[in-house]
């Protein structure tokens, strides 16, 4: 999962400012470590300054919303109003010395928006889709109109991602650099791929970035974010295998619980109900197809233990390793849906993400229709619904 990419390109500095050649606005700071606050979210000491990547890039979290951005420091601050395709370029000076180029963007970048309201875009459009062993959902696709990949649909990430063995068989893909990404274990260094085509059922997206990682789901070369369907409602059908891209949602949703999305660091999230024996509480969870099992429990949470039943080795794309905690819930609520007896484990508090997330075992469970243009989640009971949880 990615909280920001950090692109070491000179060439994406170029912005209408630059040329017009104004100067770059500028933040002081006596120390590497911002704040940000994006929207009602603040992060205090959450972006770490690199003047040897240019620019380092912050995504904001999507929404469809004008809202504001700002980069506080210890002796500065600055405020952006930032709407869905802008992107800001400014220079934060470290120690009065070091000149840290730095890009604010929008999640939803101006191709999204092209393509969203563009006529020529075809709708609907049918892929056929695999579940696989591990419960993540598969997806053909053809890179830059040479090399096939599997990929898993992952909703838990933006962008796209192949792992390294992927890359080493494929035809026509570079990298023009590397990328800092936050995972769940800790921060790394990847390659990063520029301007690239992929093409989806009969959607053919163009100037893909891609990273490189170690690791994806069973049976797949890589990942594929929800953001490249930006605008559009998919329809995830586990009884007959398909994800089908449609423009609107259907006008009969009959059977199927409403969900509103609020995204947190790029990723989206539903509320759900749980019964710790000692009473209900509602959580956000990430809804994560990547995840196989059923639920974690973030570091945030303060979830009560009841029971421990071994611990869960979990590894990032980066094969960082995470133990967490095994446990069992009583009971949960997914919009009008209960389960019961529920495996979850809690997150390793080591962990670099405190969310609590949602995972493929219960994913599965339902037919899906993600309105990515109304951000609300609609789940219908499938054949899958009652069968026994997933084990290793």
């Amino acid at each position: 999962m990615r909280l920001s990419l950090l692109l070491l390109a000179t060439s994406l500095l170029i912005t209408h400012s630059a040329r017009a050649q104004h100067p770059l606005p500028v933040l002081r700071s006596s120390t590497a470590a911002i704040t940000i606050v994006d929207g009602d979210e603040r992060r205090n000491a959450y972006w770490s300054l690199d003047p040897s990547t240019r620019p380092d890039v912050y995504v904001a979290d999507r929404t469809r919303d004008t809202k504001d951005v700002a980069f506080i420091t210890d002796r500065d601050s600055m405020r952006f109003t930032l709407k869905p395709g802008a992107q800001y370029d400014f220079i934060i000076l470290l120690n009065a010395s070091d000149s840290c180029y730095t890009r604010l963007r929008s999640a939803i970048t101006t191709a999204m928006l092209a393509f969203e309201y563009s006529s020529e875009r075809p709708a609907p459009d049918t892929i056929p889709s695999q579940l696989s062993p591990t419960n993540n959902v598969l997806v053909r696709a053809v890179l830059n109109e040479m090399d096939t990949l599997t990929l898993m649909f992952h909703t838990g990430m933006q962008g796209v991602a192949i792992t390294e063995e992927a890359r080493k068989r494929l035809h026509a893909f570079r990298t023009d650099g590397s990328v800092a990404v936050d995972t769940w274990g800790g921060k790394t260094e990847g390659g990063m791929s520029l301007r690239n085509a992929l093409r989806i059922g009969q959607r053919r997206v163009q100037d893909v970035e891609i990273t490189v990682d170690e690791q994806s789901g069973e049976g797949s070369d890589g990942k594929v974010g929800y953001d490249l369907f930006a605008g559009q409602v998919l329809e995830l059908d586990y009884d007959k295998g398909l994800l089908i891209v449609h423009d609107r949602p259907p006008q009969d949703l009959a059977g199927y619980d409403d969900l509103p999305i609020d995204y947190v660091r790029g990723s989206f999230h539903i509320r759900c109900s749980l019964s710790t024996g000692h009473g209900v509480i509602e959580y956000p969870f990430m809804v994560h197809t990547g995840y196989s099992g059923a639920l974690i429990m973030g570091t945030r949470s303060a979830f009560p233990v009841r029971d421990t039943l071994g611990v869960e080795v979990l590894r990032d794309s980066y094969s960082n390793e995470l133990r967490n905690v095994r446990t069992r819930i009583p009971e949960l609520v997914v919009g009008e849906q209960h389960f019961t007896d529920v495996p979850a484990s809690v997150m390793d508090p080591h962990a670099r993400i405190a969310a609590n997330v949602i995972g493929g075992d219960l994913l599965k469970r339902f037919n899906w229709f993600l309105d990515l243009r109304n951000d609300v989640l609609y789940l219908k009971p499938n054949s899958m619904f009652g069968m026994p949880y997933w084990k290793k």
